[in-house]
This record gives C-alpha cells, sequence and structure tokens, in this order.
C-alpha cells in the first residue's frame, strides 16, 4: 500500500489533476491554483533535497544556471511590473517557467529514491493518455467556442502533448504492439490538432525511433517489429489522405506551408533581431531588456526561444540557454551504452532543440516530457 501512495504516485496524481481543470473542475478555480500551489511547494523542496542530497549529472548544471536566470528576470518582472500580456498577472512569467522546468527534478529525485520505475510508469502511461485527450477535446471546444465563425477546425495547441509521451514509450519495448499502439495514437492526434511545428517535430521523432529500434532487435522480432512498422505508416498515410479529401482547413494549412508561410513568425524575427543589431545600449545588449521584453517591441512574444532569450536575457541568456543545450546533448551522448536510456533522452533532446527553433520550449515543455527526462537522466546515473 505504501508503495501505491508513496510521495511519487502523489505527484504525479497531482499533475494529471491539475492538466485536467476545465473539465473535472473549472478552469482557474481555487482546486487548480490549490493543486499548483502544493505542487510548487513540494517542487521546491524536491530542488533543495536533491541539490544538497546527491551528485547531480552534467545536464542539471546546465539547468541550474537556466533556472536561477530565468527566475532573477522572473521577480525582476514582478517588482517592476512591466510588460504584462492582458489577462495575465505579475507572476505568470515566473510560474510559467517554473511549471515547465521543475518537474525534472523531482521526476530525478524520486527515481533515486526508487518510487519512480520503470513498472510504474507504464501504469501511468495509459493515464497520461487518457489525460492528453481529455485535454485536447476540451482545449479544441474552448477554442471554437471562441470564433465569430461556424469553423469546426482548429489548429490545437495540446498536439504538443502527443509529442511529449512519444519518448516514454520506449519503456514498452518487450511488449512492441502495445508500443505501436500508443506511438500510432501520438501520430493521430498530432495530425488531428494541425500544428505544423508539432507535426515536424513528431515525424523526426517518429524516424529516429523507427531507426533505433531496428538497430535494437534481431531475429523474427525485427520482422515483426517491421511489420507493425508499416501498419503505422499505412494507416497514418489512410488518416493523411482522408484529412485531405474531408478537412479544408487542413488542406489549407498545408497549402501555407508548401508557399513557405510561417504564420507571421518571418516579421517578428525580423523586428527582434533588428532591434538587438540597432542596439546602442551595450547594458541591454549584453542583458536584454527583461522578462517579456519583446511584448513591448511587437506585442507578441518571439515564437522561438533563441530570439526570445536573445531580445529579453540578451548575448548573456543566449551563452547559458547554449550552455544548457551542450550540457544536455553530452548527457544524452554519456548513455550510447544502454539503447534505451540512449533512444529516450535522445527523442527529449531532439523535441527541446526543434522546439527551440520554432516555437516557445523552455517555458512549455510538457509534464509527459519532464517527468521522463528526470526519470531517464536518474536511471543513466546509477
Amino acid at each position: 500500500m505504501s508503495k501505491v501512495f508513496n510521495q511519487a504516485n502523489i505527484y504525479i496524481c497531482l499533475w494529471c489533476l491539475y492538466y485536467m481543470q476545465g473539465t473535472l473542475y473549472e478552469q482557474g478555480s481555487i482546486v487548480s491554483r490549490t493543486i499548483l500551489l502544493v505542487l510548487m511547494i513540494m517542487s521546491v523542496l524536491n530542488v533543495y533535497l536533491l541539490n544538497v542530497k546527491y551528485k547531480l549529472p552534467l545536464y542539471f548544471k546546465g539547468l541550474n544556471i537556466l533556472l536561477g536566470m530565468f527566475i532573477v528576470y522572473g521577480l525582476a518582472l514582478f517588482v517592476g511590473g512591466r510588460y504584462i500580456p492582458v489577462g495575465f498577472s505579475k507572476i505568470s512569467y515566473l510560474q510559467e517557467i517554473l511549471i515547465s522546468l521543475l518537474p525534472i527534478y523531482s521526476a530525478y529525485l524520486y527515481t533515486r529514491k526508487g518510487q519512480i520505475t520503470p513498472r510504474s510508469l507504464r501504469l501511468w502511461i495509459p493515464i497520461w493518455f487518457i489525460v492528453a485527450i481529455t485535454s485536447f477535446y476540451f482545449n479544441k471546444q474552448l477554442v471554437i467556442d471562441s470564433l465569430v465563425s461556424d469553423r469546426v477546425e482548429i489548429t490545437n495547441n495540446v498536439a504538443y502533448s502527443f509529442v511529449a509521451l512519444m519518448p516514454v514509450l520506449v519503456l514498452y519495448s518487450k511488449k512492441p504492439i502495445i508500443q505501436f499502439a500508443f506511438l500510432l495514437c501520438c501520430l493521430v492526434f498530432v495530425l488531428l490538432g494541425m500544428k505544423r511545428g508539432a507535426i515536424l517535430v513528431a515525424f523526426v521523432i517518429f524516424c529516429w525511433f523507427v531507426f533505433r529500434i531496428i538497430k535494437l532487435i534481431n531475429g523474427n522480432k525485427r520482422i515483426y517489429v517491421s511489420i507493425l512498422i508499416i501498419a503505422v505508416v499505412l494507416i497514418i498515410s489512410a488518416v493523411v489522405s482522408s484529412m485531405l479529401s474531408t478537412n479544408e482547413y487542413f488542406v489549407i494549412r498545408l497549402e501555407q506551408t508548401m508557399a513557405g508561410s510561417t504564420s507571421g513568425r518571418e516579421s517578428l524575427y525580423s523586428v527582434f533581431w533588428s532591434n538587438f543589431i540597432s542596439e546602442q545600449n551595450f547594458f541591454r545588449m549584453m542583458f536584454g531588456g527583461g522578462a517579456n521584453y519583446t511584448l513591448a517591441l511587437a506585442g507578441n512574444y518571439a515564437h522561438q526561444d533563441w530570439l526570445e532569450i536573445l531580445t529579453n536575457q540578451g548575448l548573456f541568456g543566449v551563452a547559458i540557454y547554449f550552455y544548457y543545450f551542450i550540457n544536455f546533448y553530452f548527457s544524452w551522448k554519456f548513455t550510447r551504452n544502454n539503447p534505451i536510456q540512449y533512444m529516450a533522452i535522445g527523442m527529449l533532446f531532439i523535441i527541446s532543440f526543434m522546439t527551440s527553433l520554432f516555437s516557445m520550449g523552455y517555458g512549455n515543455m510538457e509534464i509527459y516530457a519532464t517527468l521522463t527526462l528526470g526519470f531517464f537522466l536518474a536511471v543513466s546515473s546509477r
């Protein structure tokens, strides 16, 4: 009984409940705020315990500095109160960062303590899919209700949740039919989300997944897995074909992509890059204009991590972000002798780096990805 109700399972359960707001209970209610407060207290305590009790792997050296930088800038925004988006509070910037990054520490700590195991994660995976699917349809309805048109198809940001779920599926390596059934589910929902960045990342991850799986197995099992791969490809091809013939919005999104449309990103990138190269203030060039300074310049985020950080935290911030990814990369490479860990951490690295190039990655890391990352970093450091 104590294994079921250990701190790790309570922590993961609370995250699932938090992500179910709007379905199980009202979004933004006292319930969600209370759950988040408890999670933040647990997470901050875990960060302290982890840094005090354990010799941390290389990855956390970069993460500690990156998190420290964001906390300093977030507190400055909270005290100064500039560049606050409409509908957001002073604490929103810092809250987003903490929600995104802190679970990595907790998952690492709980794994080192033996409270998160491959078996326990395999039991959580179906629940994570239920939460992600529920969130997907809730967000879809929320967006549709906000539209003035009668359109029923939209771009759904929750598609990234299914990209984040793909790395943890390596834990089903001994049950390939379950593994590929969940993988197919991820790919289908990514397509239904019609988020072009998520589709691109999912495609790359799927190719990496297939390449590593084929390399890992041999004999009759390779034939069996090859049949499963072909089945997934055929089903996905059928889904795409169906969407092309019945979904006008999907066709429009595809045509926009073929035409080189980036949903206005090119104009945003131009604004932020032009601002940097013409900057006369040395301090601002080195340390940026502060958290959310992109909002002051263009009324929008950069939708590209490196430009966002360059604008907000300057060259200093870009150097720290680069240092973080260097540590992430070598932490991945150090697991080369363990194929499962290498595959999982590799997928997580690819997701993080690719997302940083055309989206907002560091402040929007999905809980499924951060828990998986913390788990595999802990397992690889034993």
